[in-house]
């Protein structure tokens, strides 16, 4: 589902990452194993690293080396120490936590910018849902049940501030009766665990960032020696005897809201630390992948100042949610809670509806005669007109200021009812007047359109009957209509292209001028496309239409060239650069020869047919074999020399470039293969201006070897293309 979603979020040209590298650098991180080798840590398998690595975008050995090692600074000078074992482990384990949480975070940002509807500008609505943990209650609690029994405090006591004390403020400001409502404010719980310097998390930062021995056990010490006098915490050292058996000496307990839990600090400080060494951050600042060097931004690397722990980044995170919930208006589903009593049908609830008088009023005044259909008086007025109308007992409701308030929802579904009842009858007077309303507008619009049409009809007809009679009164419209329509059709069928010779069949009346405008149309399409041929174009379609010469019906794969364009420069961005630096430094091209067409090729070796990678550079004078590691110079043939090019008629890359005996010295003919084998060999011949020399061979080709030997390449058909030494000594190339 994940990489479905990514799928449909990263197709744009902003972002390149496809779906399946996210999780699967997440499970990549499970295989990296860090063991001691001669007092160092090392990497028990590399593969994991190398995958990684590929996956976000970083050099394989910086991230191996920021797993490894973490660079300290001292007094302006920068070492880099060794990590232990341990440290490694939790190197790997903080990288792969900050690299999922920054790319879940990445993905919900993306989510929502994707969700807005950003061709409207005004006054936006938002309705939000949240989903809360619920609160958790283990044998075992440890720092994740800690975070989560946080929330729901937190969440309690936005709940105490907005909807209880909310609803006595609206009762108390409608002069409604209420019962004050006694409930536990957990303020004293959150301070407790959030307050600076003496809360819990900050007691936990403070351990944690201590210089020193520092364990889990020394946190609980410091705990219980700051707040261990706290009424709402209890530890095995601050307990009395009763409670203490039921609490281990690595253990405490806060009384909740919704009950006392009973946390193991095991763990507690291990999992609060934020150990994404600099070293680990810099490794992702610098990736290549657009998204990963997008959630590692460069400009943390400026910031000097300790990342927060995972607490803190909890706490502001919750902060955070509670600063947007204040200033939201929250709703809850209402549910009945069973009296104490439990006797049957009896409910003892605050009001559970509220409506201003100007609502329930339009609702319901067609249920009671006195303001049905319109009520001219106060509005307060008319609601206690339809409360006495449908008796409505003092003990079911209230008037406020402004708002009626309903206390059993019998009440309010018995009225609900009657209002469906009476809408029936409400309906049929609705229908009376409007089909009334609506037939005789109807019958009157199509009275209208009657006369329109016969008298429009009869025009019609009339320049129908004089339409080639000379112009008149009666003809004149029908003419000028004929050839308006005619014109608007040719408009909307006018050819796009200067191949297409179709053309809309005139009427009589516009056949002379019909055949000029499709002679000025045919003109501007010619002079429309002439125009919109640049000099690059002009110079591919010249190579096409070579290519078509000397390959059309001769060669098998000449149709499947035929779309793909003819590129000069066919190296990748490392060969290129490499290429301009070794002919620039070493002169392996003279400066007055201009390089027309380069490529990467295979050679085979006229003895023995090894297979070699090689770089073909064309130019007007010569063509160039070189090394495609150090770009060393392996051949130079000059163009002039050239005898002939050979290729077979299948669809293989086998060419064969032939040169005179006197210029082949103890070598022979050179034996290449490409995958754009036609594009190469139009360029060669072009810069030679001469296809004559361009031979197809349909069974082999024969070649010349060292010492006025020859050799031959015979041709088969196959599956696939296969390329290989044949038992006779010759090569044999299998082609599809």
């Amino acid at each position: 589902m994940l990489c479905l979603l990514l799928s449909s979020l990263l197709r744009n040209k902003t972002h390149c990452l496809p779906s399946s590298p996210l999780s699967s650098t997440w499970e990549q991180f499970g295989f990296l194993e860090p063991e001691i080798e001669h007092g160092e840590v090392k990497l028990e398998n590399g593969r994991p690293v190398n995958i990684i690595s590929k996956l976000l975008g970083c050099p394989e050995e910086v991230l191996e080396k920021a797993l490894t090692s973490r660079t300290v600074e001292t007094k302006g000078d920068k070492v880099r120490t060794p990590l232990s074992s341990e440290q490694a482990i939790y190197a790997r384990d903080a990288l792969a936590k900050a690299v999922y949480d920054r790319m879940f975070t990445w993905l919900v940002h993306r989510i929502n910018t994707s969700l807005v509807n950003k061709s409207y500008r005004g006054k936006k609505t938002l309705m939000g849902l949240l989903d809360i943990y619920g609160f958790e209650i283990f044998e075992s609690n440890s720092f994740e049940q800690f975070c989560i029994n946080y929330c729901n405090e937190k969440l309690q006591q936005l709940f105490i501030e907005l909807t209880l004390n909310e609803e006595q403020e609206e009762y108390r400001k409608e002069g409604i009766k209420w019962e004050k409502v006694d409930y536990f404010d957990n303020k004293i719980i959150c301070d407790l665990i959030e307050a600076k310097h003496q809360g819990v998390i900050a007691l936990l930062d403070e351990e944690c960032l201590r210089p020193g021995e520092v364990s889990d056990m020394t946190f609980l010490d410091k705990m219980e020696k700051t707040i261990g006098e706290h009424a709402h915490f209890v530890s095995h050292a601050t307990s009395g005897y009763s409670e203490r058996k039921t609490i281990q000496r690595e253990e405490f307990r806060l009384k909740h809201y919704a009950g006392d839990v009973t946390y193991c600090v095991n763990g507690f400080m291990d999992k609060n630390n934020n150990l994404l060494f600099r070293d680990l951050k810099e490794a992702m600042c610098n990736s290549t992948n657009c998204i990963t060097s997008e959630v590692f931004p460069r400009k943390e690397m400026l910031s000097l100042k300790r990342p927060d722990t995972a607490g803190t980044q909890f706490k502001s995170s919750l902060n955070n949610l509670m600063t947007i919930l204040m200033c939201k208006q929250p709703s809850y589903v209402r549910c009945i809670k069973p009296m104490t009593q439990r006797k049957q049908l009896s409910f003892k609830m605050n009001l559970c509806d509220i409506r201003p008088f100007p609502f329930f009023l339009q609702r319901y005044k067609s249920l009671c005669p006195d303001t049905w259909p319109c009520w001219y008086a106060a509005p307060g007025e008319g609601v206690k007109k339809i409360c006495e109308y449908l008796n409505y007992k003092p003990d079911e409701y209230s008037i406020g200021k402004s708002k009626i308030f309903i206390r059993f929802p019998q009440t309010l579904f018995a009225t609900e009812d009657a209002f469906q009842a009476k809408k029936p009858a409400l309906a049929t007077i609705i229908q009376c007047q409007f089909k009334g309303y609506y037939q005789r507008k109807k019958y009157l619009r199509w009275r209208l359109a009657a006369i329109t049409i016969a008298k429009h009809w009869r025009r019609v007809y009339q320049g129908f009957i004089t339409r080639n009679q000379p112009a008149s009164e009666d003809n004149v419209d029908f003419v000028a209509y004929v050839r308006k329509s005619h014109l608007l059709l040719l408009a909307k069928r006018l050819p796009t292209s200067v191949l297409d010779k179709s053309w809309p069949k005139p009427p009589g009346s516009m056949v002379e001028a019909s055949e000029k405008l499709h002679k000025m149309h045919t003109l501007q399409l010619s002079r429309k496309y002439v125009n919109s041929i640049t000099p690059e174009r002009k110079a591919q379609l010249d190579m096409k239409v070579a290519a078509s010469e000397m390959f059309k019906g001769k060669k098998d794969n000449y149709e499947h060239s035929i779309p793909i364009l003819f590129i000069p420069h066919r190296l990748d961005i490392a060969q290129e650069m490499l290429k301009k630096n070794v002919i620039t430094d070493k002169q392996i091209v003279p400066s007055s020869e201009t390089i027309r067409y380069c490529t990467g090729v295979h050679k085979y070796d006229r003895n023995g047919y090894k297979l070699r990678t090689r770089i073909l550079i064309l130019t007007e004078q010569a063509i160039y074999i070189l090394d495609d590691k150090n770009y060393k110079l392996k051949h130079r043939i000059a163009t002039s020399s050239l005898t002939g090019i050979s290729v077979s008629s299948k669809t293989d890359g086998v060419l064969v470039l032939h040169v005179p005996v006197e210029d082949k010295g103890d070598k022979g003919d050179l034996i290449l293969t490409s995958t754009h084998v036609i594009e190469t060999v139009v360029y060669i011949l072009t810069a030679l201006n001469n296809n004559q020399l361009l031979k197809i061979e349909t069974g082999e080709i024969k070649h010349n070897m060292a010492k006025d030997k020859t050799g031959t390449i015979s041709f088969y058909d196959g599956s696939e293309l296969l390329i290989k030494k044949g038992q006779a000594g010759d090569l044999e190339v299998t082609a599809p």
